[in-house]
């Protein structure tokens, strides 16, 4: 796996080396990357979100993750959790800073890039939500001390 970003995250570094180690990520390019954006990228990307781009010939996954540098914290996502009978479940959950929000879009995104190389089963937009959510979960059990410091 190769990240490339030219934000200083040596906290979300270290977070998702810990999240991956038991995959194989070896086929894997996650780009994070920060910007203000203009009104038509907020209307096409939202402010912040990600993408998973399975390969052309020859290239590996990428996992590109973009963030507003102007975003305001906290922000509460609410996405789509599961489906009964037709009806569509919501988790609701306050992000309350930059390493918050990129912990929940890994996780949502590094889900679709299990599916894609067939380490998981079920790519579907509710089961990467619930990831999204469990690796933030996991990222503020780990790192309790350095978010009451940045809140």
């Amino acid at each position: 796996m190769k990240l490339k970003t030219r934000l200083h995250i040596p906290v979300i570094r270290e977070f998702l080396d810990k999240q991956i180690v038991r995959y194989n990520t070896s086929d894997l390019n996650i780009n994070v990357w920060s910007k203000l954006f203009s009104k038509k990228e907020k209307k096409e990307l939202g402010t912040n979100g990600g993408e998973c781009v399975p390969p052309l010939k020859n290239e590996n996954y990428k996992i590109r993750i973009w963030i507003d540098e102007k975003a305001h914290y906290p922000q509460d996502e609410r996405c789509e959790v599961s489906t009964i009978k037709n009806r569509f479940i919501f988790d609701k959950v306050r992000v309350h800073n930059k390493d918050e929000s990129l912990a929940w879009i890994l996780g949502h995104e590094f889900w679709h890039y299990l599916c894609f190389t067939k380490q998981e089963s079920g790519n579907v937009e509710t089961k990467a939500n619930t990831n999204g959510f469990k690796w933030l979960r996991i990222f503020r059990k780990r790192y309790e001390s350095l978010q009451d410091i940045k809140r």
